[in-house]
């Protein structure tokens, strides 16, 4: 379950009342504002009512190195089980100080028939290093006005090979 920080309250509320025991689920946080501080990763957990999650995500952005220290930080406590990399190139992963490449568990790459994603050279770097690389954001239209589901494109070929236009994005 991905969880923009914004959210917490509302989803945490929801997981409460569910009933799901927390070790049932698996709790990701994007690391960007109103999250920028270990004060408000605090916060952040009480309204998740957990003592951690499983994995934090860092988008690409300037203050990179700074975050990465905090978060080290609370995850040599047991508060993230995990962290990860959002939208990095290769040559962006290249160009992380050593203490961040050593630590990144798992990365993230938009990826859609619009937008083809990582090139090998990512996949290769990151392969290499033990980290895994996953796509994310494919079943989502924006920027675009027409819904992913509904490209004509993406139905031809779902038509064509006989299955749903999700099951050939899932697959792409």
């Amino acid at each position: 379950l991905e969880v923009r920080p914004g959210a917490g309250g509302l989803i945490g509320r929801a997981i409460h009342k569910s009933g799901v025991r927390r070790r049932e689920l698996f709790l990701s946080v994007i690391w960007e504002p109103p999250l920028d501080s270990e004060k408000r990763f605090h916060d952040l957990l009480g309204e998740l009512f957990s003592e951690s999650v499983d994995l934090v995500i860092v988008p690409r952005g300037p203050e990179t190195a700074y975050m990465w220290q905090l978060l080290e930080g609370l995850k040599s406590r047991g508060l993230i089980r995990a962290l990860s990399l959002r939208d990095y190139s290769a040559e962006e992963v290249l160009a992380l100080p050593a203490e961040i490449k050593r630590s990144v568990e798992y990365a993230q790459c938009a990826v859609s028939p619009y937008r083809p994603g990582p090139t090998r050279a990512t996949w290769k770097l990151l392969g290499g290093q033990s980290i895994a690389l996953a796509a994310s954001g494919l079943l989502t239209n924006w920027p675009y006005a027409l819904p992913i589901l509904d490209d004509p494109h993406l139905k031809a070929v779902s038509r064509r090979v006989r299955r749903t236009v999700a099951q050939v994005l899932i697959r792409w």
